[in-house]
């Protein structure tokens, strides 16, 4: 079950008391689902009596926004969990209610003009800014749609993770599909922003069907370019990912110490040899105290699985605990994994089959592209 939390001030336009504009018909259309509902909350119950009777929310309760005893009592009095819990906000309260609860935040902006000066718009929190009822309506829709989304998922090891979000593939492709891919690489490769929220909400909603493993995430880094620049944008999904968790940043993980030629490797390369390249031009940074912590990742695109193992490597050797390493795309279905030899201690690399999810190419992220 989804759970939209909301308040008053993002149901109510408080100069003229009714309804924003399409947003009664919005939220009853959510509520009526037999999967959905809503909670109301505000600290003042003059306002709460203002909400008419054919609004009828799973629970209306006055409280104040900041703690987490709101989310322990949704949690006993209906049985739903923190991961399956919205904020649809207003104000920096609702910013601290959802980070104290690691919850997914949406910002109402259809309010901004009341309290443009409020710092849940001025630092845009929250993974996207509500325009109007409409836009709210396709949000809404959309995050019921996914339940498995990540393309890719393999369990490298006992530590370490891989997940990628979509396939990059376009060979042999259907349009859409063609489409979506294309639409990802310009994002991460060009630096084209038009569908930059369509990504992060996708993003978003794929990490927290990931919830009990992704909130022990300690460190959140990005992968180095082989300039040994930081991509801008995987700085952004990063940034988001990180404070819906309620997370602080401690500066890069990874660290490029010299640049390299890029990768254009195919089946038959000297993976191991292109691994090595990497971990001999990266360091971890020595001002972090990583060992028994949990560290995600983040890249553009992987392959063969070249970078996943490089961050393995570097960060198994410094003593952290669980590895999440996360590309946005995944080409090909090879992944090759770095082996030791026993008999002399030689490394070699082996290929090994991860679990595929078709479901990335399904029609929520094109329809985001196109109504974002």
């Amino acid at each position: 079950m989804k759970l939209l939390i909301t308040n008053t001030d993002a149901l109510i336009n408080p100069r003229t008391g009714e309804f924003y504009d399409g947003i009664l018909d919005t939220l009853n259309n959510f509520n009526n689902d037999e999967d959905r509902g809503i909670v109301v909350i505000s600290m003042h119950r003059a306002k709460l009596s203002r909400i008419p009777k054919e609004f009828n929310p799973l629970l209306v309760k006055a409280t104040a926004r900041k703690g987490r005893d709101l989310i322990n009592y949704i949690d006993t009095k209906l049985g739903i969990e923190a991961k399956d819990c919205i904020v649809l906000g207003t104000k920096i309260d609702d910013v601290i209610l959802a980070a104290n609860n690691k919850l997914m935040l949406i910002r109402a902006d259809y309010t901004k003009f009341l309290s443009p000066s409020n710092r849940i718009f001025t630092s845009n929190y929250g993974i996207l800014g509500i325009r109007d009822a409409n836009h709210l309506n396709l949000v809404l829709s959309k995050i019921k749609e996914i339940k498995n989304p990540w393309y890719f998922k393999l369990d490298v090891d006992e530590i370490t993770t891989i997940y990628s979000l979509t396939n990059a593939n376009t060979f042999s492709r259907q349009n859409d599909a063609k489409r979506l891919a294309n639409a990802f690489k310009s994002l991460l490769k060009e630096g084209e922003l038009r569908h930059f929220d369509a990504f992060v909400l996708y993003f978003m909603i794929s990490a927290y069907v990931n919830f009990e493993e992704f909130k022990e995430i300690d460190y959140f880094g990005v992968y180095p370019s082989s300039s040994g620049k930081i991509d801008e944008d995987l700085e952004k999904f990063l940034t988001k990912f990180r404070e819906s968790l309620g997370k602080k940043q401690y500066g890069q993980i990874l660290i490029r110490t010299k640049a390299v030629a890029k990768r254009h490797l195919d089946r038959n390369s000297n993976h191991f040899q292109t691994i090595k390249d990497q971990v001999q031009s990266i360091v971890v940074n020595p001002k972090l105290d990583l060992v028994g912590r949990c560290v995600c990742i983040i890249d553009d695109f992987t392959t063969y699985g070249t970078s996943c193992e490089t961050v393995r490597f570097l960060l198994q050797k410094v003593g952290v605990r669980k590895i999440i390493f996360i590309s946005m795309g995944k080409f090909g279905v090879n992944y090759f994994k770095v082996v030791r030899n026993p008999f002399d201690n030689s490394y070699y690399t082996t290929y090994v089959q991860g679990e595929f999810n078709g479901k990335a190419d399904s029609n929520f992220v094109y329809s985001l592209i196109d109504l974002l």
